[in-house]
C-alpha cells in the first residue's frame, strides 16, 4: 500500500489497479480527449492491440489518440461519442505485474439513432508497478465478441479501424 496526495489514506494493489483501469475508460471518453494524460497510463516500452494490430511504445499510442482528437474535432459536440462501459474486471497479481481482464461495451452517441451499442468485448491487460512504483499498462489487447469486429452488423467497421491503426503505425 501507498500514500496518496501525502494523506494517510491508503489504496490497496488491486485498488490503484481499478483506478487505472477506470481511467482509461473514463479518459477514452473526454472530451476534448487527453492524449499526453491517456499515454501516461502506459509505461514507455508498452504495446496496444484491436483489429489485428500491435501499436508498440507510448509514441505511437500517443499518435493514434492525437489523430483520434483531431477527428473529434470535426464532429459536433453535442450529437456524437462515445462510452467504453467497462466491467467484471479479474486481477490477479504476481509481485509487481499483473494480469486484468475487463469486459467492454463501447456505446456511440450518433444524431439520428441517439445511444446504440457500438461494440462488446475483453480487454487483456498485462500491467506492471513502473520505476517510480505506480502501476501501468504494459500492454491492452481488444478482444471484440466476434471475429466481426467490434460490429457485427457493420463488419466494415474494424477494416476501418485496422486501416486506421496500420495508418498511425506506418507513420510513426
Amino acid at each position: 500500500m501507498k500514500k496518496i496526495n501525502s494523506q494517510r489514506v491508503q489504496m490497496s494493489d488491486y485498488d490503484a489497479i481499478r483506478n487505472l483501469i477506470a481511467s482509461y475508460g473514463q479518459c477514452i471518453d473526454s472530451r476534448p480527449r487527453a492524449p499526453d494524460f491517456i499515454a501516461s497510463l502506459y509505461i514507455e516500452d508498452c504495446s496496444f492491440t484491436d483489429n489485428g494490430v500491435t501499436l508498440t511504445g507510448r509514441k505511437q499510442i500517443r499518435s493514434l489518440l492525437d489523430a483520434a482528437k483531431t477527428m473529434e474535432a470535426q464532429q459536433p459536440d453535442e450529437l456524437s461519442g462515445n462510452r467504453h462501459l467497462q466491467m467484471n474486471s479479474v486481477i490477479n497479481i504476481d509481485d509487481d505485474k499483473a494480469l486484468a481482464t475487463t469486459q467492454v461495451v463501447v456505446l456511440e452517441l450518433g444524431a439520428e439513432q441517439g445511444w446504440k451499442i457500438r461494440g462488446c468485448g475483453m480487454y487483456t491487460d498485462n500491467i506492471e508497478l513502473d520505476s517510480e512504483g505506480e502501476w501501468k499498462f504494459k500492454s491492452k489487447e481488444v478482444t471484440w465478441f466476434t471475429s466481426a469486429g467490434p460490429d457485427p452488423l457493420n463488419p466494415a467497421l474494424g477494416g476501418l479501424y485496422k486501416d486506421f491503426f496500420n495508418k498511425i503505425k506506418s507513420e510513426a
